[in-house]
């Protein structure tokens, strides 16, 4: 569903019913209704045939390659994948919802203003974890400047496909730390 992230609620909803409508017809038997559609395989509604479906629709967002990878607790890759858009709760994002916040200054290094990429990538705490465990994998690269090129790199790094999956849940994981300790910094005053 990742294609559907900028799509409006109205934009969706209308897609889906044109394919209903298109798709499958309800049908009365004896007093009960069944629905008939290219979706329902053995009595059971395929996701997997309506995701094809959606992907098939043409309304591409391109927002890059993103590996819902299955050995990545799905909690760590939605907070991943909010990151690469810059969608997480950092106080620049909070501040551009309308909340009002006191300081959009990274509380670690005190130097930027604290955006998505800023806290996890650029910051001079969360480049010292990254740089630490790249070294640790033995992975030479240059610094990160976003979560989007983190991941890019990411989907181009080994052409062992094993190889690239492990390394996306060892990276993702270290962004979900990096997030962590700082909430506990923010909500808990736990030095960062």
């Amino acid at each position: 569903f990742m294609r559907l992230v900028k799509w409006t609620i109205r934009e969706f909803y209308s897609l889906i019913m044109k394919m209903l409508q298109s798709d499958s017809t309800f049908l009365a038997q004896s007093d009960r209704r069944c629905w008939v559609s290219e979706f329902v395989i053995d009595n059971r509604f395929s996701v997997k045939l309506f995701r094809e479906r959606l992907e098939l629709a043409g309304h591409i967002v391109c927002d890059g390659p993103f590996d819902w990878n299955k050995m990545i607790s799905f909690k760590i890759l939605c907070f991943t994948w909010r990151a690469k858009q810059g969608r997480i709760s950092s106080p620049i994002e909070l501040q551009s919802r309308g909340i009002i916040i006191p300081s959009t200054v990274c509380g670690a290094c005190k130097q930027e203003e604290e955006t998505s990429d800023h806290m996890l990538i650029t910051c001079q705490s969360a480049r010292t974890v990254m740089n630490e465990i790249l070294n640790w994998c033995e992975i030479r690269c240059d610094n990160f400047n976003s979560v989007r090129y983190m991941l890019l790199f990411l989907s181009r790094w080994s052409k062992c496909k094993k190889r690239r999956s492990l390394m996306n849940v060892i990276l993702c994981g270290v962004l979900w730390c990096i997030w962590i300790e700082r909430n506990n910094g923010v909500f808990n005053n736990i030095p960062i």
